[in-house]
């Protein structure tokens, strides 16, 4: 039988030794290692597209998407049906080969990379980047070159959809996830992005924020500065 808190706490100290260790991204491929293909040992694996990304999904007719931190691909299929191509990605290759052997005739291309070295061939290619749960999977220092790349995947006018939980500034860090402050948010703003729309919820729990890439002259440019 499995223990849901014990899974989540082996994935706190994973984590911990990753970010003491100065490897941010380092605890994922061992994690999922770690849960022997079997789902039920990954704290964050629904097995179903997250609840907020539907909304946002709903009639959409997209082109290239980019799903970022992928894990074991649900969110990735709900999105491909109204895509022409999907880009998914994970640090972990046993996440990857996990997704793949779970949808075996899947329109979408999972591909081992890491947010922190994307290949530049990638980069302002997308009509819509998704992010679900990745960034809150980092630690708060480690977050700024994440968040940099990320918003260069989106193509001029293309959009940034991040679904995360957030706290309040006074609320403790606690184990991972670590929820984002919404000053995190905001900050995207220094990457060339506008926000367009937020949800609501209360503190720990989560919230969709959409960001569009501005297209005026500079954007890029301000932003490969940072």
């Amino acid at each position: 039988m499995t223990d849901p808190q014990e899974h989540r706490k082996t994935a706190a100290r994973m984590a911990n030794q990753a970010r003491e260790a100065g490897e941010p991204s380092g605890w994922f491929e061992p994690f999922y290692q770690w849960a022997t293909q079997q789902e039920a040992k990954v704290p964050w694996a629904d097995l179903a597209p997250h609840e907020l990304l539907l909304p946002w999904l709903d009639g959409r007719s997209l082109g290239a998407v980019a799903v970022v931190g992928c894990g074991l691909g649900d969110d990735a299929e709900a999105i491909a049906p109204q895509a022409e191509t999907v880009w998914a990605f994970d640090v972990s290759p046993t996440a990857i080969e996990w997704a793949r052997r779970r949808f075996p005739e899947s329109k979408v291309s999972y591909e081992v990379a890491n947010v922190y070295s994307l290949d530049e061939s990638r980069m302002g290619k997308f009509d819509a980047v998704v992010e679900i749960y990745t960034i809150q999977a980092l630690p708060p220092e480690s977050r700024g070159e994440a968040w940099q790349n990320i918003c260069g995947l989106a193509a001029p006018g293309g959009e940034l959809v991040v679904i995360t939980r957030w706290r309040r500034p006074e609320d403790a860090l606690g184990a991972v996830p670590w929820p984002l402050l919404l000053s995190e948010l905001d900050s995207l703003a220094q990457f060339g992005m506008e926000e367009v729309s937020r949800t609501e919820s209360e503190p720990g729990q989560a919230i969709r924020s959409v960001w569009r890439r501005g297209d005026q002259p500079g954007a890029m440019e301000r932003m490969e500065q940072l």
